[in-house]
C-alpha cells in the first residue's frame, strides 16, 4: 500500500509541472529571410562513406599526405594474401597429385621433386596461414582506413594554430587566516 504522502506529492507535481511548462514565445519573425551561412559544411559521414573507395574519405578530407600509407599499407598486405595463396594452391595440387595420381609420375612440379609428401602439407598448411593472417591485416587496413577518414572529418575544423598556449607554474599561497602555505602546480591557459 503507498503512503498518502507520497501519493498527494506527486499529485502537486503533475500538476505543478503542467503549469510550469507553459511559456509564451515573444520572439517574433524577422520580415526578410535570413540567409543561410555560405561556408560549406564539413560531413564526417560524407568522409566515411567516401573512404569505402580506399583514400577517398583522405581526398575529401584534404589530407592528401596519407594516401601513399593506405595504398602502400593495402597493396602490401594484398599482395602478401595473392602470393600466399598462390604457393598454397601450388603445394595443395603437388600434395593432391602425390596421393591420387597413378603411380606413372611421382610429382607435378619439378621444382618441389626433392620433397616428401608430409612436408608439401606442412608447407600448404603454413602459406594458407599467411595468407589468412594479410587477409586480417588487410582488412584491419580497411577498416582504419573509414575511422581515419571519420575522425578527419570531425577534428576538420579544429583549430590548431598557435594562439592557443599553456603555461605550467609552481603555485605558492599564503592562507593568513590560518597561518599556512599552500603549494602546487598552476596551469595558465593563454588565449591570444
Amino acid at each position: 500500500m503507498t503512503c498518502p504522502r507520497s501519493v498527494f506529492l506527486l499529485a502537486i507535481l503533475f500538476f505543478l509541472a503542467g503549469t510550469l511548462c507553459g511559456q509564451a514565445d515573444t520572439i517574433s519573425m524577422p520580415a526578410t529571410p535570413v540567409k543561410k551561412d555560405t561556408l560549406k559544411l564539413h560531413d564526417p559521414k560524407k568522409a566515411a562513406l567516401l573512404s569505402l573507395i580506399p583514400g577517398a574519405g583522405q581526398i575529401y578530407n584534404k589530407k592528401w599526405w596519407k594516401l601513399p600509407i593506405v595504398y602502400a599499407g593495402l597493396g602490401a598486405a594484398g599482395y602478401f594474401a595473392v602470393d600466399n595463396g598462390m604457393k598454397a594452391i601450388k603445394y595443395r595440387n603437388e600434395f593432391f597429385f602425390r596421393q591420387y595420381e597413378e603411380k606413372g609420375e611421382d610429382y607435378c612440379d619439378p621444382d618441389l621433386k626433392g620433397f616428401d609428401a608430409p612436408s608439401i602439407l606442412n608447407q600448404k598448411n603454413n602459406y594458407l596461414r599467411s595468407m589468412e593472417i594479410a587477409i586480417g591485416i588487410f582488412t584491419i587496413l580497411y577498416a582504419l582506413n573509414i575511422i581515419d577518414a571519420l575522425v578527419d572529418g570531425h577534428l576538420f575544423h579544429f583549430d590548431i594554430s598557435d594562439d592557443l598556449s599553456l603555461r605550467i607554474t609552481p603555485y605558492i599561497d599564503n592562507n593568513t587566516p590560518f597561518k599556512t602555505f599552500s603549494t602546487g602546480i598552476a596551469f595558465n591557459f593563454s588565449f591570444r
